[in-house]
């Protein structure tokens, strides 16, 4: 099943069940699907999706961090169930070993000798992590092992 599919099946379930949060996230994604496919003449592939999740993903999470020094619990907690809605769409995140071996992977494969080569590093690792990392975390790996101390 398409994850487009999925994404439409689980949205007619909560329109069903009438689980207004799980609704209102589902409805935004699909609205951000709706203006990237507007956006884009080519089809959206799996992959397309899951960079469109994680953005939101990353977007509710800042939201969080925003909320929790403003004071606002209820909200905060609002946009940690989004999170997890949002990430049941996601493949399950790579481990610590899994991430750093894929890094050394690329930076072989690129041919990466110093932290000049970290903008073609990050291009080529982050194509194969969408929705499975947090780009800082990769940005860190990749700046430690480029520069030596990793």
């Amino acid at each position: 099943m398409a994850l487009i599919d999925d994404i439409d099946a689980q949205f007619k379930a909560a329109l069903k069940g009438r689980q207004q949060l799980k609704l209102d996230c589902l409805r935004l994604l699909k609205t951000a699907l709706t203006n990237r496919r507007k956006a884009q003449p080519d089809p959206l592939t799996d992959d397309d999706v899951r960079q469109i999740i994680s953005t939101l993903v990353k977007q509710r999470k800042e939201s969080v961090e925003a909320f929790e020094q403003a004071g606002d619990e209820t909200r905060a907690a609002r946009e940690r169930t989004e999170i997890e809605i949002l990430s049941g769409f996601l493949p399950p995140p790579l481990e610590e070993a899994e991430l750093t071996a894929l890094i050394d992977r690329v930076i072989t494969e690129v041919g990466a000798a110093s932290p000049k080569d970290m903008g073609r590093v990050m291009k080529a690792v982050m194509a194969e992590v969408t929705g499975r990392a947090d780009g800082k975390a990769v940005n860190q790996l990749v700046k430690s092992k480029l520069s030596g101390s990793g």
